[in-house]
């Protein structure tokens, strides 16, 4: 299945995954036939489908990522993580996970395990992986105003505090700026051709940089601030 039409599995499953408080208080009116794929969540966020066509689903509020099988059963596959938001798999199948509150990525290893892959970015929340293994993870600009440590207790859903920006993890190892300028970016996807679409509401615009192996259409800079751990260091898991 090509990447494209996963992404429209997912936006559709995104838009049909509901809280068991919505449900009960209006009902939900559709321009076709639907129904309700799973409920009962916190404070949804995050949507992945992996191979087998299992259903990944961050709770924000929960602290965890919750797999849906095609029978609907379900499985907590990661618990413990702070504000998880993103969900994202790489191309060994393993699900990438952007800690919000704990300023990194996480890759959940098949033990089980959680190793860091980007740390000290200021509220990473939505990510895409590149066939190439590049990264792309959206966070808040490094500053002396906006770089806090994760010991925060602001509702960050608060985003009045600066732009946000799409960091490239890229399969060296090297972090870099891809892009910058947004606020209030609500998705972050790859297409097909490798083209990375990033939703920015707050402009009402959509963007669209081409990501080139590994390289980007803009001046490549270091991230500042930011570091990455591509292996050992597993976290404990829940």
């Amino acid at each position: 299945m090509k990447r494209g039409w996963w992404l429209a599995l997912v936006t559709t499953l995104s838009s049909l995954v509901v809280s068991n408080g919505a449900a009960a208080d209006q009902s939900i009116t559709a321009l076709a036939p639907f129904e309700v794929f799973a409920d009962g969540f916190r404070d949804l966020r995050g949507i992945a489908i992996d191979a087998s066509g299992n259903v990944f689903v961050a709770d924000r509020e929960a602290g965890t990522v919750t797999r849906i099988a095609p029978n609907r059963t379900r499985a907590v596959v990661a618990s413990g993580l702070q504000h998880p938001v993103g969900l994202a798999f790489d191309f060994a199948g393993r699900l990438l996970i952007a800690e919000e509150k704990a300023n990194r990525v996480v890759r959940v290893e098949a033990n089980g395990g959680r190793t860091p892959i980007i740390l000290n970015v200021t509220r990473p929340r939505w990510h895409a992986v590149h066939e190439n293994g590049t990264v792309f993870v959206s966070t808040q600009r490094l500053t002396r105003d906006t770089d806090r440590d994760g010991d925060d207790d602001r509702d960050s859903d608060d985003e009045s505090d600066g732009a946000e920006i799409i960091l490239a993890l890229t399969p060296s190892g090297q972090l870099r700026l891809f892009a910058d300028g947004f606020k209030g970016l609500q998705g972050l996807a790859l297409n097909h051709t490798g083209r990375c679409d990033l939703q920015d509401p707050d402009s009402e615009r959509r963007e669209r940089r081409h990501a080139r192996c590994g390289r980007t259409d803009e001046p490549v800079q270091e991230a500042r601030g930011a570091r990455t751990r591509q292996a050992g260091g597993s976290l404990p898991h829940g």
